[in-house]
């Protein structure tokens, strides 16, 4: 097990990959540019690459200007060309799981039965422009629905997005942009799933694990894609904090006599009562609800954005939870949820505190 320090940023908005046929006559063209055209009208910065079937080439495409400006010298140097998908998505700088690709064409490519079963198979849009339909188990629409009735079509929304990894450990986490996180633990161990709140995922981890932490998505036109996180300097900082004197001597106590006497009633109370019958929590200090550590005179809380902390040379790990977890054979095994002070190394002291 290594210890890892990782950022995930992964953006989530839906690019559109655009692949025009070439047909020899003009009114095909015509159909061909004009609802290309509307479509890169209606999404603007959005276009990730501008093809013509059967050219590796990309056309440049900053602004929808260029379009309008070049399609017809573009339609000439691509007139009569096989209308061939291969070229142009092996040729594609990128494809995340997100995209969609939409080929705007009278004929369906000829090679198109090679994606058949492939991962991008349901994110493929056939537009016909011509009469006959094509018989091929990819989307098809037809061309009069205009660009404008296609774009509710063009989304690909991230379902799951889960971070884990052989033997995955969290132990911090923030999510910097917008959304949720919560930490999953089932048979095969630690996962952190995000609820994504916009077009992007940035998340700051610490992590242990025998490999570094994946990021999967997957989409509801079942497409996935892995990153791996890029390495930072640590986000997170330690907050181990000072305890006053009268919490020493309970700690102290607890530890030593398994009573202390209450600060509040003046009476003697059992280590595994943590709130006086007739007052509050004995430890004020230490949030409810939380794992924590004490040593010697100070304690470090498992609050946000810290969900674990390792003990034992990184042989165990207690999480917020109250839980601990110990190394085994690559996974972590549970081995207790921890309800009054229990020593887990040399002068190292833990605590589910609860009332």
């Amino acid at each position: 097990m290594r210890e890892y320090n990782v950022c995930f940023d992964v953006p989530l908005s839906s690019r559109i990959i655009l692949g025009m046929e070439a047909p020899e006559g003009e009114d095909a063209w015509k159909a061909i540019r004009g609802f290309s055209q509307g479509l890169v009208e209606s999404l603007p910065g959005r276009i990730h690459g501008l093809y013509f079937l059967g050219n590796i080439r990309a056309y440049p495409l900053r602004i929808p200007r260029d379009f309008s400006e070049n399609a017809s010298v573009w339609y000439r140097e691509n007139r009569g060309r096989i209308c061939l998908i291969n070229p142009v998505l092996e040729s594609v700088r990128e494809i995340r799981a997100t995209d969609m690709v939409v080929l705007v064409c009278l004929h369906h490519p000829v090679d198109l039965e090679d994606w058949t079963g492939s991962p991008l198979q349901n994110s493929i849009i056939l537009v016909n422009t011509g009469d006959a339909h094509f018989d091929t188990p990819f989307q098809e629409v037809s061309h009069s629905m205009g660009a404008a009735g296609l774009l509710g079509e063009l989304t690909n929304r991230v379902l799951d997005a889960r971070v884990t990894g052989e033997g995955f450990m969290p132990l911090a986490f923030e999510l910097e942009s917008k959304g949720q996180v919560d930490v999953s633990v089932d048979e095969s161990g630690f996962s952190l799933r995000i609820m994504p709140g916009d077009e992007r995922i940035v998340l700051h981890l610490r992590a242990m694990g025998s490999s570094a932490p994946l990021l999967t998505l997957k989409t509801e036109r079942e497409t996935r894609d892995e990153t791996v996180g890029k390495t930072e300097s640590s986000w997170f900082t330690g907050r181990w904090q000072p305890l006053l004197k009268e919490e020493a001597v309970i700690v102290k106590d607890m530890i030593e006599r398994g009573v202390y006497t209450c600060p509040q009633c003046g009476k003697e109370h059992s280590a595994d009562c943590l709130c006086c019958p007739t007052g509050g929590p004995v430890l004020p200090r230490a949030p409810l609800n939380t794992g924590v550590f004490f040593q010697q005179d100070r304690f470090f809380a498992l609050e946000p954005p810290w969900y674990a902390l390792a003990f034992n040379n990184a042989q165990g790990v207690f999480t917020r939870e109250g839980h601990v977890y110990r190394q085994g054979r690559g996974c972590w095994r549970h081995e207790g949820h921890i309800k009054r002070l229990t020593e887990v190394d040399h002068g190292l002291w833990i605590l589910h505190h609860t009332i």
